[in-house]
């Protein structure tokens, strides 16, 4: 069985901890620029019955977001 030696493991853990601090900024960064899209057409995809559905509901009924 072959060890890994005090000083190699020093200089891993030093690279493998500046990876993830710099993959830490980064993605914090990234998440600035997160959006949200809340309309509920898009849930569907455009050939789809439980769209065809909801379209025929909504026509019937109207909108119910008031």
């Amino acid at each position: 069985m072959k060890f890994i030696s005090e000083k190699t493991f020093s200089k891993w853990s030093k690279i493998i901890g500046l990876l993830l601090f710099c993959l830490t900024i980064f993605f914090g960064y990234q998440v600035s620029n997160l959006k949200f899209d809340y309309d509920f057409e898009k849930f569907f995809p455009a050939e789809d019955n439980d769209a065809d559905f909801f379209y025929e509901h909504r026509q019937k009924f109207e909108f119910d977001n008031n």
